[in-house]
């Protein structure tokens, strides 16, 4: 177990104490530390942005399906 891991068993399982959450065979601390290290994703909000202008503008439009083609096409000319 990494460092990194070994800090969010322990945030994990000092969490479960602090809200009295019993652990158990089937979920413990080490079941919710998995689930959160396979569902983590870095949250990059200028992707997230102008993914939801394009497709808004895309549902406005009369074409969207031509709108999002000419934008890719657009964007990978700069």
């Amino acid at each position: 177990m990494s460092d990194h891991e070994f800090k969010i068993h322990h945030d994990v399982s000092e969490l479960m104490k602090q809200l009295g959450i019993q652990s158990t065979d089937a979920v413990g601390a080490e079941v919710y530390t998995d689930m959160l290290q396979k569902n983590k994703t870095p949250y990059i909000t200028t992707q997230v942005s102008s993914h939801q202008c394009k497709r808004k503008i895309a549902e406005s439009t009369k074409t969207p399906i031509e709108f999002l083609a000419k934008y890719d096409e657009l964007k990978a000319k700069k």
